[in-house]
């Protein structure tokens, strides 16, 4: 798959985290259809990106995947990079992704996104049509990141988590990138390529269901609640089927990352043997660009 992203060039701020145990990882991205898995059929594989939208002043998903529609008076601006969404902060205005996104199942997954507000609080990501069944990501008042997901678990029943970022303030008119990762029984919250939130809670939480299943993903709004939708801008959404390390994420905040296929270090390897023989070589042959400038 060949993915065309956007010229980049950022500098990714470091944020010292407090009251946090040993590191581990988390993200957020956004991307098409996974396949349904049973909790206990879940298996780690290579991150790969299902849907990728930079929001060239249209909804196009580079990664392939379905178009979102705009919905109400919102539209395209300036974003991190080139062009991204804008939002008024309208109850009737979002991009609305289909049913097909965020079907994550027991899946790791990963969903990233750059969001920048100058005030207030509004829903980023509402997947829902019931209330057992659903994910929601909103910017508090208070600015920060407030997650909420429920659905069933083959060991608990019904669950409901809700972690939040460590950090606040981050409705200051800056660009911030925030991703979520589920690893296993684990899911991890990075403000700016800093892990920021661990919360053990999700377990082997299964979002196939029906009700889930059939909801569709709304972005930079909602779809339900007035008043609740976000005000400012966002772009460059990307989803994985799968965890990605701290550093993978820091590098989607530039580019869009691509797991190497089998056989792609061996290849490189070769390459570079093949490049430095054939330097070698045109140095003992008197090839070399010193040689050159005496023989003239």
């Amino acid at each position: 798959m060949s993915i065309t992203s956007k010229p980049k060039t950022r500098k990714i701020a470091k944020i010292s985290l407090k009251n946090l145990g040993k590191s581990m990882v988390f993200m957020i991205s956004i991307g098409i259809a996974f396949p349904l898995l049973s909790a206990s059929s879940a298996q780690a594989s290579a991150p790969t990106l299902i849907n990728y939208y930079q929001f060239e002043g249209n909804g196009i998903d580079s990664a392939g995947g379905p178009t979102a529609t705009l919905f109400g008076s919102n539209g395209f601006g300036t974003g991190k990079y080139g062009s991204g969404y804008v939002s008024n902060g309208a109850f009737s205005g979002y991009l609305d992704m289909g049913t097909n996104v965020g079907l994550f199942g027991a899946q790791d997954f990963t969903l990233g996104f750059w969001f920048n507000s100058p005030h207030g609080s509004g829903h980023l990501i509402n997947k829902r049509i019931d209330s057992l069944h659903f994910i929601t990501f909103q910017l508090d008042s208070s600015g920060r990141i407030d997650l909420e997901l429920r659905g069933n678990s083959p060991s608990l029943g019904n669950i409901f988590i809700a972690p939040v970022s460590s950090i606040s303030g981050l409705n200051d008119g800056a660009w911030h990138h925030m991703a979520i990762v589920r690893s296993g029984s684990i899911l991890s919250l990075y403000v700016d390529g800093q892990l920021s939130t661990i919360d053990n809670g999700i377990g082997d939480l299964d979002f196939n269901d029906p009700a889930y299943n059939t909801a569709n993903f709304i972005f930079g709004g909602t779809n339900q609640y007035p008043g609740l939708s976000f005000f400012g801008s966002l772009d460059d959404l990307q989803i994985y089927s799968g965890a990605l390390t701290q550093s993978q994420i820091s590098g989607s905040m530039v580019t869009p990352f691509v797991a190497k296929k089998s056989g792609d270090e061996e290849k490189e390897k070769k390459e570079k043997k093949e490049k430095e023989k054939e330097k070698k070589d045109k140095k003992d042959s008197g090839e070399s660009p010193s040689n050159k400038k005496k023989d003239k």
